[in-house]
């Protein structure tokens, strides 16, 4: 079924619990308030974990905007991965990223020190 990402996005969020498909992190959809407010973090701060829509295989590569083909990733993880010359597949990166929040080096301090991640 192919059709509006903002609606894929939106299920994918929802399935996922708000949170990232990669980092688990809480994101949030409509106002960075969602997240400042709850766990004491700037707007600024906030901003780093604003849902966004993530191709598992890209659109460049044959992806297209379908439910089985988006999941809802934080700015971050979304950014990261693709300013990458390889983009890793979803699966590889999701571990890279678990691995490298357990050591608290993927994100920056205060995710870890506000309570966005428990260990």
């Amino acid at each position: 079924m192919t059709g509006n990402i903002k609606t894929f996005r939106s299920t994918a969020y929802s399935h996922q619990a708000g949170l990232c498909f990669y980092c688990n992190m809480p994101m949030w959809t409509n106002n960075p308030q969602e997240i400042s407010s709850k766990y004491g973090v700037t707007q600024k701060q906030a901003e780093l974990l604003q849902c966004t829509a993530e191709h598992l295989q890209a659109r460049k590569d044959g992806g297209g905007n379908s439910k089985s083909n988006i999941v809802a990733a934080c700015k971050i993880c979304n950014q990261r991965r693709h300013k990458r010359k390889k983009p890793p597949v979803p699966e590889s990166y999701r571990v890279l990223v678990q691995k490298r929040i357990k050591q608290k080096k993927w994100h920056q301090q205060w995710v870890f020190e506000k309570g966005l991640y428990a260990s």
